[in-house]
């Protein structure tokens, strides 16, 4: 098996495939350029999938590996990228693909927001139809005994659309696709997809259906028409309040010229309620032809068109790479129109419309990777219902629930501070004075709390309020406090003949006897 650290390189081979370059990365695994040999110099591309090594030891992943062949092998359908074959080598899974020469539609977005235009009116219904068209395939999958398999994508965005230069449309990665087949649903406590185009019953972790693929697809159907966002955030936890109570404005709302047919056949999609949005792909395929008759008149030469005028040097890069890889006898064909200089700006004028309003969508790539493999997750109380959310998109709640924490022991020292600074000053003490205040003074000034400007030397003692006023008068007249005495005893049981100890106006005196 790969080590963790293990990296496929340039002229390494896997079974009968010889690697010729690294394409790209993603949650799972890498994807990889390959070549396939045959008798007689037969060569071509492919698209070599390999799971991460570190991800290899895991069970769990290699079943969802080799859950995506088995359930992408299931799907014919010239929407769908075609897998060829899943194999095994030096203990690591790979997965062969038919190699798409192209770019994601995310890719195409990206380059149209720049140059702030968009597609077309029918050009986007007419891609969004074909989606629908792979979409429905997927759904639509039988096994061998004819049972339906009940595919669901789960993670439809235009990074997994693919753009092929010769103008097809073609729907990838099933990577995290759930089945009827399956014993194990989603993982207790994650969330796999890309947030921004969940629908809420798939945010809030619960059973979903083909009807939340259509629902991705409105989702993306409504970004080619505005150039926007739908849903966007500061952070993950943000977007997933938003994607679970979505408010959804019509794409006319925020840009003009779009028919109110094509904007009834959006919102129908983009339903929070599965149960009031279009049944299947093929019954959203169907309004969106019904609301733009005009789109059914498209055709792969008008996206090959559209992807030269505004892509043209990334599809030279991309050739020139192929050729250098495959050798100039194994290049793929040139898409037609290629290099045709009048027929692209034709194709920009009439097939792309200005867009000021637009934004460079997908300019950082954000949500380029999906949720997938789950991060580690802490349960977090939303509304009435508890849910999870992936570490990253807690990360802005714990620091205000810390906060907030701190700031309460801070207040509950300071008051408590406060109130022993309170309970331990000494009272102020009357100043000298030859009448005795009455009772009522004596107890307000032992209550009263010392100003915290005012330094007082303690004294020994003061009299309390039930003390009488001559003894505090007397006490106060000598410049010190006396303490009170016990009252006087029965003359029956003094000492007669003797000094008494009682003391009498502060003098002793003597008790004769009878």
């Amino acid at each position: 098996m790969l080590s963790a650290d293990a990296r496929l390189s340039t002229g390494d081979t896997l079974g009968r495939y010889r690697i010729l370059s690294r394409l790209r990365a993603g949650g799972m695994a890498t994807l990889y350029l390959g070549k396939r040999t045959g008798a007689a110099g037969f060569a071509r591309p492919v698209a070599i999938k390999v799971i991460h090594p570190h991800l290899a030891e895991d069970p769990r992943f290699v079943k969802m590996f080799v859950d995506e062949a088995t359930l992408s092998a299931k799907i014919d359908d010239p929407h769908v990228v075609h897998v060829e074959e899943l194999g095994e080598a030096h203990g690591t899974y790979f997965l062969v693909m038919e190699y798409v020469d192209g770019i994601s539609l995310a890719q195409l977005l990206r380059e149209l927001g720049r140059r702030k235009r968009a597609l077309s009116i029918d050009l986007t219904t007419w891609i969004a139809a074909q989606i629908a068209a792979g979409l429905h395939a997927a759904h639509e999958a039988t096994n061998e005994a004819g049972e339906p398999l009940g595919i669901v994508h789960r993670d439809v965005s235009p990074h997994n659309v693919l753009l092929a230069f010769k103008g097809h449309v073609k729907l990838i990665d099933f990577g995290i696709a759930k089945s009827r087949t399956q014993t194990k649903d989603t993982q207790t406590g994650s969330l796999r997809g890309k947030l921004a185009y969940m629908p809420p019953e798939q945010a809030w972790g619960k059973s979903v259906d083909r009807r939340a693929d259509v629902y991705a697809l409105g989702v993306v159907i409504w970004e080619m028409l505005t150039m926007r966002r739908l849903f966007d955030a500061d952070n993950d936890f943000l977007l997933l309040e938003r994607v679970r109570a979505p408010s959804v404005k019509p794409p006319s709302a925020v840009v003009k010229g779009i028919p109110a047919a094509l904007d009834d056949a959006v919102m129908k999609a983009l339903s929070p309620d599965p149960a009031n949005r279009p049944a299947s792909a093929e019954e959203l395929r169907a309004l969106l032809a019904h609301a733009v008759p005009s789109m059914t008149a498209k055709t792969a030469k008008d996206l090959n068109a559209v992807l030269h005028a505004v892509v043209p040097d990334l599809i030279k890069g991309a050739r020139d790479r192929l050729t250098e890889l495959l050798g100039e006898q194994d290049r793929p064909s040139a898409p037609p129109g290629a290099n045709d200089q009048g027929r692209d700006e034709e194709a920009l004028t009439t097939m792309t419309i200005e867009r000021p309003e637009a934004t460079a969508l997908f300019e950082d790539d954000r949500d380029a990777q999906p949720l997938a493999p789950p991060p580690p997750v802490q349960p977090l109380a939303v509304g009435r219902s508890e849910t999870t959310v992936p570490s990253k998109s807690r990360r802005p709640v714990a620091f205000v629930l810390v906060s907030l924490a701190a700031l309460s022991v801070l207040f509950l020292v300071f008051a408590v501070g406060v109130t022993l600074a309170g309970s331990r000053s000494t009272p102020a003490v009357a100043e000298p004075t030859t009448t005795a205040p009455p009772p009522s003074s004596v107890s307000a000034v032992e209550s009263a709390p010392l100003p915290s400007a005012t330094i007082v030397e303690p004294v020994a003692s003061v009299a309390p309020a039930s003390t009488p006023a001559k003894a505090v008068a007397r006490g106060t007249a000598s410049g010190h406090a006396h303490k009170p005495h016990p009252p006087a005893t029965k003359s029956a049981e003094k000492p007669c003949g003797k000094v008494s100890p009682e003391v009498h106006g502060g003098t002793p005196f003597f008790v004769p006897c009878k």
